[in-house]
Order: structure tokens, then C-alpha cells, then sequence
């Protein structure tokens, strides 16, 4: 299942790919203004609170340091790489640093440091479901605390990327791969949640490489790119990846079913990243 050139130490090759990564969009801040903007109220929906984690925060490009200082006392980065939390702190005003606390290291896919194990033999439904509880534990314990607001940032659509990049496998186990590393992600989420915490996911599910009708619709209404989607997926030219209904569906597994409360997905908005990216946002409450 290995594709070609892969080295040893998956763990390490894939941190340094998301690495090269961060490093490549460190100076894309101005682009990303409309797309902060809608991710800033998102959170604003959620309203202030003394703490906030931040999933895949990276350099925080696509978010408003100084809101965050403002409406939360501790903000929290959460990231596999270390040099770009850095850069995220640094973003901040400087008298609000002291509260910005980073936890650099963490693989929030859950899995990347079985990459060349699972390339050649790849886990049956019951290994893969308990590798799958086990890492939801050690998120929990590397972060090491909980949080009243929590924010998977635009994170969920990269986590599989490591794995693509190292492996030619069948559509069965890639499913069952993402499956799991939403899984993951879902339960990292509602367990660091205080009890009467609010989550909010953004999730790009669609881009213009796959769908470039979109870029006819920069200034459509969030009805419009609604029916823009509808249409698409009743015609068969996409999907959406990940689908925000299934996200609904993973919080509502037996797992999670009791944790969750009021969970609803937002109205679309467009993110240009170079590519024209679909993203949905996602709310809910910890009971």
C-alpha cells in the first residue's frame, strides 16, 4: 500500500510536511481577511469565555489575534507543529502573550505515527476502532486540561493528507481511515469541553479544483451557494468532503450522543486560499 520514496519514521516525515506546509502560507494574512471575518463570527455566535482551545491554530493566518485576546482571559493553540504556533503567538499584541499558551506536537489525525505500519498491513474494524479510542486519550492527556470554547480551525480536510501522501490503497480502507480520523477529531473536541462548553467546527467540504463553477459565485449569497450546492450534489458533479451532515451524524454516535446538546450546522462562505474553498461552520454544546 506504500506509494513510492516513502522513508522511515513516519511520525517525523509527516510533522515535517505540515511543517513545509505552515511555512509556505505564514504570509497569507491579507487574503485570508474574508474568510477570518466569517470565522471571527462564528465565533462570536459562541460569544467570549474565560478559555478558548484552537485545533490546528498553525500561524493562525485565518485568525483576529486581537478579538481572541479580547473576548477569551487563556487562549489555547493546539498543533503538530511547533515553529508555527510560535509564529501564531507572536501575532498577538505583545501585553496578551503571557496568555496565549501553545501545545505544539500533538498529531490530531491520531494515527500518523502508524503510517508505514498501517501502508503495509492496514487494521481490521476492531484494531482500527481501538486505535482510534486510544489516540481520542492521548489528545486528551497531551493536551492536559479543558477548555469553555473550543475551535477546530479549517483542520479536519488536512489530516488525512499525510496518509495520501504516503500510500496507494483501496477506496474501503480510505473510508474507513477518514471515518476514523473524524472519529477522533469529533471525540478530541467534546472531551476537552467543559460541561456547558460550546464547540465550533469550520470545515472546508468543497474547492474549485474539484468544483471550478465556483468561482462564478465570489459574490453569491449564502442562499445562493446553498442552492449552488444542492444542485451539484443532485446532479452528481460533487461531494462534499467532509459532509457537514456527517459531521452532525459523528456527534450523534453512541460515544458522543450524550455529551452533545443543540448541535446545527451554519450558513456556506468562500474562502480564496488560491483555491476557492467552500467551508461550513458547525455549533454545539457540551452537555
Amino acid at each position: 500500500m506504500h506509494g513510492g520514496g516513502v522513508a522511515p519514521d513516519s511520525l517525523p516525515r509527516a510533522t515535517d510536511y505540515h511543517v513545509k506546509l505552515n511555512r509556505n502560507i505564514d504570509g497569507h494574512r491579507d487574503r485570508y481577511s474574508g474568510h477570518r471575518e466569517h470565522l471571527m463570527r462564528l465565533l462570536a455566535t459562541v460569544g467570549g469565555a474565560p478559555s478558548i482551545g484552537i485545533f490546528g491554530a498553525g500561524n493562525c493566518t485565518d485568525l483576529d489575534a486581537q478579538q481572541l485576546a479580547a473576548d477569551f482571559s487563556e487562549i489555547h493553540l493546539i498543533d503538530v507543529d511547533a515553529e508555527a504556533l510560535e509564529r501564531g503567538r507572536e501575532s498577538f499584541p505583545p501585553a496578551a502573550r503571557d496568555r496565549v499558551v501553545t501545545h505544539a506536537g500533538i498529531d490530531l489525525s491520531g494515527f500518523e505515527d502508524r503510517i508505514d505500519e498501517w501502508g503495509d498491513r492496514f487494521p481490521d474494524a476492531t484494531e482500527l476502532g481501538r486505535a482510534a479510542v486510544a489516540s481520542i486519550r492521548s489528545i486528551l492527556s497531551q493536551i492536559g486540561r479543558t477548555f469553555h470554547v473550543v475551535l477546530s480551525d479549517c483542520i479536519l480536510s488536512q489530516l488525512p493528507i499525510a496518509y495520501r501522501r504516503a500510500w496507494v490503497t483501496s477506496r474501503t480502507n480510505w473510508s474507513s481511515l477518514f471515518t476514523a480520523i473524524t472519529a477522533v477529531h469529533l471525540g478530541s473536541l467534546v472531551g476537552s469541553l467543559e460541561r456547558g462548553g460550546r464547540g465550533a467546527i469550520a470545515c472546508d467540504a468543497l474547492g474549485s479544483k474539484t468544483a471550478p463553477e465556483l468561482r462564478d459565485r465570489v459574490e453569491a449569497t449564502p442562499e445562493e451557494l446553498q442552492q449552488f450546492v444542492k444542485d451539484g450534489l443532485a446532479q452528481g458533479k460533487f461531494a462534499l468532503d467532509p459532509d457537514p451532515a456527517s459531521l452532525l451524524n459523528g456527534l450523534a454516535v453512541p460515544g458522543l450522543r450524550a455529551l452533545v446538546d443543540s448541535p446545527q450546522v451554519t450558513e456556506p462562505w468562500l474562502w480564496d486560499t488560491g483555491d476557492l474553498l467552500l467551508v461550513y461552520g458547525l455549533l454545539f454544546r457540551r452537555t
